[in-house]
């Protein structure tokens, strides 16, 4: 004779389960990641343009953060303020960032509030006079961007190359009166 409280028991105990890990949860994801550097060429300093777009549930706030890490063969300045600017939806953000040499790692602070929305397209200029120093190898290099929203976050590959005189697209100098140079004007960018 099979005794009802067993039942009772495990349907209790599968209820439990299901509700506190329910199925099918998926963790908020960037998406649309990508990295422009001004100059691709092995060894050169570089600014970074980072692109990508925050999830539904990723919405910032003041204090949160922006993280992007660099391949371990970029050499980032330790403690640099960098000259950084980001902006959502096409307006600056204030905030402050700080680099961590031995992690490769450039993090933005948002200002008390400050804020990011959800789904939102930011773009992160991160440059200036303290700039990161690309690999010595010409290969693609992986980048990871993360939010205090959206960790784990995403990553995209970014190419340098052993010498761009030879690129296709490279065909001279473009007038510096405007401020514009070959490394400002092409997209040098490769997403995963």
């Amino acid at each position: 004779m099979r005794k009802p409280w067993k039942s009772v028991a495990i349907g209790v105990v599968l209820g439990l389960i299901v509700a506190l890990f329910p199925l099918g949860t998926a963790f908020a994801a960037l998406s649309s990641i990508s990295d422009v550097l001004s100059d691709p060429e092995v060894g050169q300093t570089s600014m970074h343009t980072v692109k990508f777009t925050t999830s539904a549930s990723g919405a910032l706030g003041g204090g949160d953060t922006i993280a992007v890490t660099l391949d371990d063969d970029f050499t980032v300045p330790d403690g640099k303020h960098f000259g950084m600017r980001v902006e959502a939806a096409g307006i600056a953000i204030p905030g402050t960032s700080l680099t961590n040499g031995t992690l490769g790692e450039v993090v933005f602070t948002l200002d008390a509030g400050s804020s990011v929305p959800a789904s939102s397209e930011v773009i992160m200029t991160i440059g200036g006079e303290s700039r990161p120093t690309n690999p010595s190898a010409a290969g693609d290099y992986i980048v990871e961007v993360k939010t205090t929203g959206d960790d784990p976050g995403g990553t995209c590959a970014v190419s340098v190359v052993a010498d761009v005189s030879g690129t296709p697209g490279v065909t001279g100098e473009l007038p510096s009166a405007i401020g514009a140079t070959p490394w400002r004007n092409l997209a040098w960018e490769r997403s995963l």
